[in-house]
């Protein structure tokens, strides 16, 4: 098919109703089947071969255009059932609820209204949970910022998002009394992680830890705050849309500036219609291990509006410690998990595990980044002797699509692939130069539409149009800025960063994750990443250089293992691919929310190699 033509059927396609839309993607479900004779382009997100693995009724699902506070409310009929659990202290959806209603009062009476953004800097406690709702009830937007974030950057997450309100922690307010005086908000209330623990540990708890107080500012204290919502008779007219902004959550700037994604409500219920039955199979009353950090879109949509539209329990923790996650899920015995590779790896480091009997955990998703496909078997099988008769599935997506797009299966995992599109979501891998869409097995980048699609970027056009381009086939599409392929088979695999690849000097482009996965492979490197630093002998392109960080267990001199590394990636790898220096590092240098900070990893490589600090 000639790019003309491609267009031309793109074009057509583009004129086809919701209703028409609908029942042709009932009708390539069964062609992918064999069920049906009819003919295939070769092209993913004409073909959508992956909708052959999702029943058909899961395709005629409609996602809602309620509010996310309104879509729960609805779908919990039994609000007996218990919501939060916090060290004990059982919340049921029915307190829940009178907490959200008084809280949203309280806002009323603040002066917030609807259109208003608040800033939540709030560790994963129940007050997080109760302002993200109470805030969509009335029809304002939580900002959703990391607790630990400080000085200019704090200050910026602040005033560019124009907040009326700050809701902090106690354990980091000295962060914000240090710039109080440099915000656009003088309401301010402060919280503690103890609040909602049952009494008396949260009361003691408090009454022992050292409180900071503050010099330059008086805040409103959380229970004080609460008291104004019990004694108010306020109310708001709020009519939600799918299209208004459920919160705003900031990009982890791993290649460059935190941006502000505004998503949706349709970007939350939609994860829910995505997910239920097919993907995550919950019963009402069973338990979700939520600890990961509140201020992602992997958190507040797949670790609390998800579970909790499903009727789970969410056991909350409030600090993200995933050298103890293994230990965590034996001991609130969760059976649904939602992860990153940090917190599987903890199953790996863990003594404890082989004594422990795993076999109640059914939901086993990760997320946030890779996980080396060795890795993963080597998890699932002491998993399995263990008890455990599921499979850890993984995920792709970013914040702009809500966090998730792709997903294996739990029935349908192929190894080193990231998985099929969400039975809403569709995938193309989009050739930049020519301006088409590849076919399959062919590599370029990766682009998502669908469902779950953010809004915009907070007063960002330009940064949205370069984000969210619309296409022949009339939809918008995401340009993740990710490499990768599809298979005729809808699976998804990737290549790297568009950022991250790196271009050597005669033009030849390599893959970081090609050398990182044989790195990952020899058995002795936890985590490694590769970056491209310049190539001072040639005076123009970069040179691979690998930074590993060993396992606890490797005793050889660290010169003995660069050799081994060296070695393995001789073996395996192309004279073009392989790493000009490989380093051996304590650690890697990680964002705010816990991802590599390639840009940083790539400046201590410059200054390493060729003695200079790159500008970032």
């Amino acid at each position: 098919m000639t790019k003309e033509e491609l267009v031309k059927l793109k074009n057509k396609l583009s004129r086809l109703t919701e209703a028409e839309n609908v029942k042709r993607d009932l009708y390539l479900r069964k062609v992918s089947l064999g069920e049906e004779d009819g003919e295939l382009t070769g092209y993913a997100s004409i073909d959508k071969p992956w909708l052959k693995f999702y029943p058909e009724e899961k395709l005629l699902e409609e996602v809602s255009k309620d509010s996310i506070y309104n879509y729960l409310k609805k779908r919990i009929k039994n609000k007996d059932l218990i919501a939060i659990n916090y060290f004990g202290n059982k919340i049921s959806y029915r307190e829940l609820f009178e907490r959200i209603d008084t809280t949203a009062k309280s806002f009323l009476e603040m002066g917030i209204k609807e259109g208003d953004i608040v800033t939540l800097l709030l560790a994963n406690t129940p007050e997080n949970v109760i302002c993200m709702y109470a805030l969509n009830k009335i029809g304002a937007i939580p900002n959703m910022v990391d607790l630990r974030v400080k000085e200019d950057k704090l200050v910026h997450y602040i005033n560019s998002t124009d907040s009326k309100m700050v809701i902090t922690t106690n354990l980091f307010l000295q962060n914000l009394d240090d710039v109080v005086d440099r915000i656009n908000t003088n309401k301010i209330v402060v919280t503690s992680p103890f609040n909602s623990m049952p009494m008396p540990i949260g009361g003691l708890i408090s009454l022992l830890r050292k409180q900071y107080k503050p010099k330059n500012m008086t805040p409103m204290k959380w229970n004080d705050f609460e008291k104004i919502g019990r004694d108010s008779n306020m109310s708001n007219n709020y009519k939600p849309l799918d299209s208004d902004a459920a919160c705003i959550v900031h990009t982890s700037g791993t290649t460059g500036n935190p941006k502000g994604v505004i998503l949706m409500n349709k970007t939350y219920n939609a994860m829910v219609t995505e997910y239920e039955d097919v993907i995550v199979k919950a019963k009402e009353g069973d338990k979700i291990l939520s600890q990961v950090p509140p201020f992602v879109a992997y958190s507040v949509i797949m670790s609390i509006h998800l579970p909790l539209s499903l009727g789970v329990t969410l056991e909350m923790l409030p600090t993200y410690e995933p050298e103890k996650f293994a230990d965590n899920v034996y001991k609130h015995k969760t059976e649904h998990l939602v992860a990153g590779p940090a917190d599987w790896n903890s199953f790996l480091t863990s003594k404890k595990v082989p004594k422990r009997d795993y076999s109640f955990v059914v939901t086993m998703g990760s997320g946030s980044d890779k996980i080396d496909t060795e890795t993963r078997h080597k998890i699932d099988d002491i998993l399995a002797k263990q008890g455990c008769r599921y499979r850890i599935f993984e995920g792709y997506g970013m914040t702009e699509v809500g966090s998730a797009a792709v997903t294996n299966l739990p029935y349908h995992i192929v190894d080193d692939s990231v998985g099929i599109p969400l039975p809403k979501m569709s995938v193309m891998i989009y050739d930049n130069e020519n301006e088409c869409e590849l076919p399959y097995g062919k590599i370029g980048e990766v682009c998502l539409s669908g469902a779950t699609m953010m809004k915009e970027y907070y007063k960002n056009p330009e940064a949205t149009a370069d984000m969210i381009r619309l296409h022949p086939d009339g939809k918008y599409w995401v340009h993740s800025g990710d490499y990768g392929y599809m298979n005729s088979d809808g699976n998804l695999f990737l290549k790297g960063r568009m950022k991250r690849i790196i271009v050597l000097h005669d033009g030849y482009k390599v893959s970081p994750l090609d050398i990182e996965k044989v790195l990952m492979n020899t058995g002795m490197v936890s985590s490694c990443c590769v970056v491209g630093v310049r190539n001072t002998e040639k005076g123009y392109g970069s040179i691979p250089i690998a930074n590993v960080v060993l396992n606890s267990d490797v005793i050889e001199d660290e010169e003995n293992v660069i050799h081994q590394l060296t070695e393995k990636c001789e073996e395996f790898l192309s004279a073009v691919c392989r790493p000009n220096k490989i380093f051996v590092r304590k650690s890697l240098p990680l964002t705010d929310v816990g991802k590599i900070d390639y840009r940083e990893l790539e400046s201590i490589c410059e200054s390493d190699v060729n003695g200079t600090v790159k500008k970032k």
